[in-house]
């Protein structure tokens, strides 16, 4: 025998590692090109908006009222 036991298994491991290793960096690159599509988010609720908006509706009506409390405070 050229290769015993102990010499295929280390071979295996190596090529095992090196294949989860691929697999895990494809996986990756397919998450954050998944993450990166999804569109714009509101950056306080992180609900989907449209292009043109910054913020979603229920927060720019929150952050609104909290405007207009704090002009009738001051």
């Amino acid at each position: 025998m050229i290769f015993g036991p102990f010499e295929i298994a280390i071979c295996l491991g190596a090529v095992l590692t090196f294949a989860l290793a691929v697999a895990l960096s494809l996986a990756g690159r397919d998450i954050l090109d998944w993450y990166r599509s999804r569109g714009p988010r509101c950056p306080k609720c992180l609900a989907a908006v449209n292009a043109e908006a910054y913020i979603c509706w229920s927060c720019k009506a929150e952050l609104e009222s909290a405007k207009t409390l704090k002009r009738e405070l001051s």
